[in-house]
């Protein structure tokens, strides 16, 4: 019974974390220090792609996410670049690959966050009038999580929406324009 109730709690609350939408900037919750990493990703994201393509190094490529461990921080610097192919005026296809799965532990809004990037991971970019947007494909999907009750819930990520302020994350099957998370930068 005991163990029962723990799986019930575990649920309600991994169904917090997985689905709770965020409509509107109001909802967003602000994130100080965000600034700075969204205005390196959206300059580096434009002159790739202005440059017809070109390579972002992973970590760059991970917004706003402190505190990796050194050893994490090895892995993600022996991984190559993100690869950025122009296809059109409005965006292109990304990937990027390395010897292996890895999984790494951040912070990411003020949160112990972690996460999973399986060996290959590519998908589309769109430059859009006021950011850029990273649509994964499905199987190719990195994994965002938090501990729920001391166990990790994680869920996939089908596309980010990345602007001058904002940062939004769409899980799983969501390709509708309500994501389920939002994040504010403030520079306070």
């Amino acid at each position: 019974m005991r163990c029962q109730l723990i799986a019930l709690h575990l649920t309600i609350f991994a169904g917090a974390f997985v689905s709770l939408p965020a409509a509107a900037d109001a909802n967003c919750r602000r994130v100080p220090g965000l600034s700075t990493p969204i205005q390196a990703f959206l300059l580096d994201a434009g002159a790739v792609h202005a440059a017809g393509g070109g390579v972002m190094p992973l970590k760059d490529f991970l917004i706003g996410i402190t505190d990796i461990s050194h050893s994490d921080m090895q892995e993600l610097k022996a991984r190559a670049p993100i690869a950025w192919v122009k296809e059109t005026d409005a965006g292109g296809k990304f990937s990027n690959a390395g010897p292996q799965d890895i999984s790494f532990q951040g912070i990411f809004a003020s949160t112990e966050t972690y996460f999973r990037i399986p060996r290959t991971v590519r998908g589309t970019y769109s430059i859009l009038s006021n950011g850029v947007q990273i649509v994964y494909d499905p199987q190719y999907r990195m994994e965002v999580g938090e501990k729920i009750l001391g166990m990790k819930a994680f869920r996939s990520i089908n596309h980010t929406v990345t602007t001058a302020n904002q940062l939004t994350f769409f899980f799983g099957s969501n390709a509708s324009g309500d994501p389920d998370r939002c994040y504010l930068a403030t520079d306070h």
